[in-house]
């Protein structure tokens, strides 16, 4: 099957043409003159670059550049960990901006409930804070954002009781990297992305120095590195949030695996769980982080079951069982086709998705945001569904036209119009790709829309793009589907993966 050709151009010259002072007609993937002349085109507009699992994060050809850009290289000890080539220019791409004005709080009417000055009295100290602009924009990740990318605001939403804490109450460079990331998330959504470019350069020059400094701070460096890469999926504009990704991943693994750790590591790896079990999703290839409790002695299996593992978190949306199975189906995914002993665990998976339970647990403090106990439930069930899809679109296929399925895509249809904003764009995109009729389409797309009016996160951009495309594919064939001839069509062979991963947040 033919993937679906980019014919747009880069918004700026390759480094090549730039080096060489002529113009450059910007064609991708690389530019005409480097093929007239038979040179290396250098590319477009390289930020930041974290080496895959499998790269040893060196470069061919180093970029060099005028004294106005900023360059910087810095390495980790274990020599996993590499910054290249990252500009100014690099990042000041023209883009769409957001609406000026700012969500007061999330969803919420009265602009009285947020505080543009936070009260100093807060155990960590916001004197680290040095100007308006970044009391502004602190304010805004406090009363806000911290509250949006998580389903339950309670004493364990972490994003206000451990990173503001970690960003504020320590003064060194891997804190300050941690403050500025989460000022560019800010500034992003408040101001758009030019506005949060100088944050998220500052944010990466204090990680660089960080390590460079040999800086017993992995806590506030794996912070930092998540924080990036959540950054990246709000403002996808060069769809780096997986180097980011794989930086978290590589830090994560220097903290030991057995001991009493405390809920700072416990929330940063279950955010590193989150995005890596997605980034499978998308990649097609299994997680290798999330899916280790899957695995005994090389075996896939089920996942544990406790009462701890059905605990609805909300930096997931849902349980930790539900996430381990996402994985395992990935990862099963990977393998088809499959062996008899893993068709049975495939069944095994599907029995379990279709009487798994899943329980919320609010543990209250006094700046806790308003429970709503049914949104949460409804969201959890929401992943429960599109769990199933998903299951019954890779390991256990049926045709798009199968009752079964279309059963499941109905149900999650009608559980998403029940919110005012979908807050989980993963079982949006799941069931998206799956609908079969204009009319469902109509409804994907005004869910859709909400979320971008309201939201205001750029990954929701990219995943509209991959819907509608998956579905003028199944348009095509709607012939073959007619006489009989049903394929199941694989979204992501019409993409170049290499680009814009799609991301869920």
């Amino acid at each position: 099957m033919l993937a679906v050709k980019r014919v747009e151009k880069s918004p700026k010259g390759c480094w090549t043409c730039k080096r060489r002072k002529i113009g450059c007609d910007r064609s991708l993937p690389a530019c005409s003159n480097c093929i007239r002349t038979q040179r290396a085109c250098e590319g477009y507009g390289i930020k930041l670059s974290w080496p895959d699992e499998n790269s040893d994060g060196r470069r061919a050809n180093p970029i060099k550049d005028s004294c106005s850009s900023e360059h910087f290289f810095s390495s980790f000890p274990a020599g996993q960990i590499y910054f290249l080539n990252t500009a100014d220019e690099d990042l000041t791409q023209t883009v769409k901006k957001p609406p000026p004005i700012a969500i007061t709080r999330w969803q919420s009417s009265d602009p009285s409930r947020i505080s543009f000055h936070p009260p100093t009295s807060l155990p960590f100290g916001y004197e680290n804070v040095t100007n308006n602009q970044e009391s502004l924009v602190l304010a805004y990740f406090t009363d806000v954002l911290s509250r949006m990318v998580t389903t339950i605001d309670d004493a364990r939403n972490g994003f206000r009781t451990i990173l503001l804490p970690m960003a504020l109450s320590e003064t060194n460079h891997a804190t300050s990297g941690l403050r500025q990331a989460m000022f560019a998330i800010s500034a992003y959504h408040l101001w758009g992305h030019d506005t949060a470019v100088k944050y998220k350069l500052s944010a990466i020059r204090h990680l660089s120095k960080s390590f460079q400094d040999g800086e017993d701070a992995i806590l506030p460096q794996f912070a930092t590195s998540m924080m990036l890469c959540i950054g990246d999926v709000f403002d996808s504009v060069d769809g780096s949030w997986t180097k980011h990704l794989n930086a978290a991943k590589a830090i994560c693994e220097r903290i030991p695996r057995h001991g009493n750790h405390g809920d700072d590591v416990f929330f940063l790896q279950t955010l590193l769980e989150y995005h890596d079990v997605l980034k499978g999703f998308s990649t097609g290839r299994y997680p290798d982080f999330a899916v280790q409790s899957t695995v005994a002695g090389g075996t896939l299996a089920m996942p544990r079951i406790g009462k701890e593992s059905t605990t609805i978190i909300g930096a997931l949306g849902c349980s930790r069982e539900l996430m381990n199975i996402i994985a395992l189906i990935t990862h099963l995914h990977s393998l088809v086709p499959l062996k008899p002993e893993l068709m049975t665990l495939a069944t095994l998976i599907q029995a379990r998705l279709e009487t798994l339970t899943q329980s919320p647990l609010f543990v209250p403090d006094t700046n806790a945001g308003i429970q709503d106990t049914t949104r949460v439930m409804s969201t959890a069930e929401l992943y429960r569904l599109a769990s199933l899809i998903y299951l019954h679109t890779t390991v256990l296929p049926l045709p798009r036209s199968s009752p079964q399925l279309q059963s499941l895509v109905s149900q999650s249809l009608a559980l998403l119009e029940t919110f005012a904003v979908c807050t989980s764009p993963w079982p949006l995109f799941v069931t998206a790709i799956e609908v079969n009729n204009d009319v469902d389409r109509v409804r994907v797309l005004c869910v859709l829309e909400t979320m971008r009016r309201i939201r205001r996160i750029g990954n929701v951009d990219v995943l509209q793009k991959v819907v509608e495309v998956v579905w003028k594919q199944v348009d095509l064939k709607a012939d073959d589907i007619g006489n009989g001839n049903e394929a199941r069509l694989d979204w992501r062979e019409f993409f170049d993966m290499r680009d814009r991963l799609p991301s869920f947040i």
